[in-house]
């Protein structure tokens, strides 16, 4: 795998401008089942320098890795995770892709999981869905456990904000605002104003001002998001300090040839 940065200020100091940290969308979920510890491993193996995931909890309290409010489309299973314990989600293959499972067996991963395993290779971008005050602090003490300041982030809206602050002021955050509206100057101040230094504008909706005023705040655009060489391209072109992806690889060798 070669050396790996994992601090994020590094990270971005050394990259911004001259090629975009490279984000791996739920793992290489384009070529392998998302969020799991396969989509993980192979994200980094294609030159991820960060994974992204997401975060809902089981009904024993368990963070665990999983998009969909239901575990329907990507596994055998039906239901929600809060339906069952941990050890009971366990059962089910979570390799499905495209109506089937890929895979004999693939169980679903726990936040704690991939932060033992990955918190030394790569930097981390966490997205939370489940915002109830006992998620939250869950999901912040293994972030607090585990040492990940200055190496992941976990991206949450405006509704989470005061009670991950309240829980641990040093949990580093990226705000999640209104789809249509990250992009725009108004919304990018009000994340500075936060305390942000990462926000993630979606690609349909970039303002003419998005990576100007990121500049001018010090702030870290990480564009959602890009599938081909010709959209990386542009992207880096117009100032993208990171790309999502569920392509790395093609973003790699995009990286590759600047």
């Amino acid at each position: 795998m070669g050396s790996r940065t994992v601090s994020l200020t590094a990270l971005y100091q050394s990259l911004d401008r001259v090629r975009p940290v490279r984000i791996a969308h739920r793992g290489a979920s384009g070529l392998y089942p998302e969020n799991t510890l396969l989509a993980m491993r192979k994200a980094v193996d294609l030159g991820a320098d960060m994974i992204e995931f997401d975060l809902r909890l089981t009904g024993d309290g368990i963070p665990v890795l999983l998009h969909d409010p239901s575990i329907d489309r990507t596994s055998n299973g039906k239901g929600t995770p809060a339906d069952y314990l941990f050890r009971e989600l366990r059962k089910f293959n979570f390799s499905c892709r495209n109506g089937g499972p890929v895979y004999a067996e693939l169980k679903i991963p726990s936040f704690e999981e991939v932060l033992a395993e990955f918190r030394d290779l790569c930097c981390m971008n966490i997205q939370v869905y489940d915002i109830s005050p006992a998620g939250l602090k869950t999901i912040c003490s293994l972030y607090r456990e585990y040492e990940m300041f200055d190496r992941g982030f976990l991206a949450i809206g405006w509704d989470a904000l005061r009670t991950v602050r309240e829980i641990d002021p040093d949990v580093e955050v990226a705000i999640l605002g209104p789809w249509d509206l990250r992009a725009f100057p108004e919304e990018i101040r009000k994340c500075h104003a936060a305390g942000c230094r990462f926000f993630q504008p979606v690609h349909d909706h970039l303002h003419p001002d998005t990576f100007s005023c990121a500049r001018e705040l010090g702030m870290y655009a990480n564009v959602f998001f890009s599938d081909t060489d010709i959209e990386n391209r542009n992207l880096i072109a117009l100032g993208a300090s990171g790309i999502l992806t569920n392509r790395i690889d093609l973003l790699t060798d995009t990286c590759s040839a600047l």
